[in-house]
């Protein structure tokens, strides 16, 4: 690749800096080693790393390329992109110049893995099109004016399904960061990659990713499964946090699963322990309890999101369906009053009985798009409450296996949130331990045994990524 340069774009997260600095610099220092031989700048707000060469703004990098960098390519990618194929990068760099793009994408590959390619006849150009407001990121789609006219962009199309593993080959998680590290000597590329997957499965699946945690069991009607009596202990949920802190730190916390976590007694005790976590939260609300100042309680927490199951449009439905103690115009009054809209969303779970409720439900909260949900109901590997099946044909391993846990109110972990099986408890083993005892199932699912268990074996939720 004679003629390039790289520019790395370091756009990494200030919490992953704060825990992880140790460990991305390594990351950062073997990328560098990997392009020894390339000339290398980096774009983006210094963390300490090592270069002579870098900008903290596309206007500056901009100026310094059209003045200095001429009849070079550019190839973008992550600062802590220790993983990227080179030989891939040559391939998409060919095919570019082949076609004469302006800008070329890789669409359906996972980013980190292979770079995006800036032709060195449209570098002069190509500060024309940035919209120097946007915060940087690593691929600079987001800071293209794309809308504007005159860019030819090409898209480098590969027959890989490795988009559909969705490893994540950027530093983005606890569990990314240590296996980018065991890694940093393998050669990977588009030709092994599959069977390089395949001889290690355990780099899919190191720490849980979307945690969901029952306060409270009073739930609507659409929950057809019964939850075990009384509301989440303050000492389990004190033990969670704790255990989530140590071993899974950048996961998803849903707090409620079917139950309604604002008829918690103690609803806002329990979410003051989330307060030093750095975690993104959701809070599922049934709407079976409004509390304004609930509500102001969780829009007052950083990275934390409110969720309304409302699900219908007619009074008649709500009240038969929903077994709420509001009705539906007290609800919808209700919401329209909350000044947070930009951490709410609207959710209509779709079964039979919601079906026809659809259309006018996405016209009723338009002015809320595009935080309105249209969520598959939980089937339990049951046909019951199943519309349509949009399962993909080909059945690749669970995704919930691979990234998430399901705690009930009495602190049980459920095998998975179809399943009834319960693992173990939350009370007597760590998350960790939880974790493990889950990887049977994973593996199997990974060898293509969906039989292993009734649930698998009948369920069409194993494609869903929460």
């Amino acid at each position: 690749m004679k003629n390039t340069v790289f520019i790395l774009i370091d756009s990494c997260h200030p919490v992953l800096y704060m825990r992880y600095q140790h460990q991305l610099k390594i990351i950062h220092q073997n990328l560098l080693k990997k392009l020894s031989s390339y000339e290398v700048i980096i774009l983006g707000d210094s963390h300490s790393q090592i270069t002579e060469k870098r900008f903290d703004s596309l206007k500056f990098l901009y100026a310094y390329l059209s003045d200095t960098v001429k009849g070079k390519d550019l190839i973008i990618l992550d600062a802590y992109a220790a993983l990227i194929s080179l030989d891939d990068t040559k391939k998409v760099l060919e095919y570019s110049n082949t076609h004469i793009y302006d800008v070329c994408l890789t669409e359906n590959l996972p980013e980190g893995f292979v770079p995006m390619i800036i032709s060195k006849d449209f570098i002069g150009d190509f500060h024309n099109y940035i919209e120097e407001d946007k915060k940087v990121s690593s691929s600079l789609k987001d800071a293209v004016d794309w809308e504007f006219q005159g860019i030819d962009v090409g898209v480098y199309l590969s027959p890989s399904l490795l988009v559909m593993e969705r490893v994540d080959f950027l530093p983005v998680n606890k569990g990314a960061i240590e296996w980018i590290l065991e890694d940093k000597d393998t050669d990977l590329n588009l030709d092994n990659i599959d069977e390089y997957l395949k001889e290690n499965p355990e780099i899919l699946r190191h720490c849980p990713q979307y945690v969901a945690i029952e306060l409270h069991p009073q739930t609507d009607g659409f929950n057809t499964r019964a939850l075990p009596e009384g509301e989440l202990s303050i000492d389990t949920f004190r033990k969670f946090v704790t255990d989530i802190d140590e071993f899974a730190p950048e996961a998803l916390i849903s707090l409620g699963i079917w139950g309604d976590p604002f008829c918690h007694s103690q609803f806002k005790d329990l979410f003051s322990l989330l307060e030093k976590l750095p975690n993104r939260v959701l809070v599922e609300s049934r709407a079976l309890f409004l509390s304004e100042e609930l509500c102001s309680l969780v829009f007052s927490r950083p990275n934390t999101e409110l969720i309304f199951d409302i699900s219908f449009t007619t009074e008649e439905d709500f009240k038969k369906y929903k077994k709420s103690n509001y009705t539906l115009q007290e609800i919808r009054t209700f919401i329209h009053k909350i000044p947070n809209k930009e951490q709410l969303w609207i959710r209509l779970t779709r079964t039979h009985e919601t079906e026809y409720h659809i259309k006018s439900f996405l016209k009723e909260w338009q002015d809320l798009m595009p935080r309105v949900i249209i969520n598959k109901a939980d089937s339990f590997g049951k046909e019951s409450v199943k519309v349509v099946d949009l399962a993909p044909l080909q059945r690749h391993s669970c995704y919930a296996l691979r990234r998430e846990l399901t705690i009930l109110n009495d602190g049980s972990v459920l095998l998975c949130r179809q399943s009834k099986d319960v693992i173990g408890n939350l009370n007597k083993k760590s998350l960790k331990e939880l974790w493990a005892i889950n990887e049977v199932s994973f593996l199997a699912q990974e060898q293509k045994q969906f039989d292993s268990c009734s649930i698998c074996k009948t369920c069409d939720d194993w494609w869903i990524w929460n």
